[in-house]
């Protein structure tokens, strides 16, 4: 959670009151290896920020794998397109 107001307050300061708003909103969720944080065909509800570890985004095209995107520590990720429109996501996120 630190690490994240961190970041945030670096993009623009922050005021007590919101950090203490965010501290209360948000929730903390681990990923084991191979394990999903959005599967193709959900739709994306929620923003994350990657604390530990490394997701991939992909796609599949012509039943391939087509891998769009590595997120990293430090790293804000959603699936954009899904998440502003609430639409069926064409992308998965998984932890690798």
């Amino acid at each position: 959670m630190k690490e994240l107001l961190s970041l945030l307050h670096n993009i623009h300061p922050l005021s007590p009151e919101l950090c203490n708003y965010l501290t209360d909103k948000i929730k903390t969720r681990t990923l084991r290896k191979k394990e999903y944080l959005l599967k193709a065909g959900n739709i994306s509800r929620h923003i994350y920020f990657i604390k530990k570890g490394l997701l991939r985004c992909y796609y599949i095209e012509n039943s391939h794998e087509v891998c769009s995107k590595f997120m990293k520590e430090g790293d804000i990720t959603v699936a954009a397109g899904s998440f502003f429109q609430q639409q069926e996501s064409r992308e998965a996120i998984q932890a690798i």
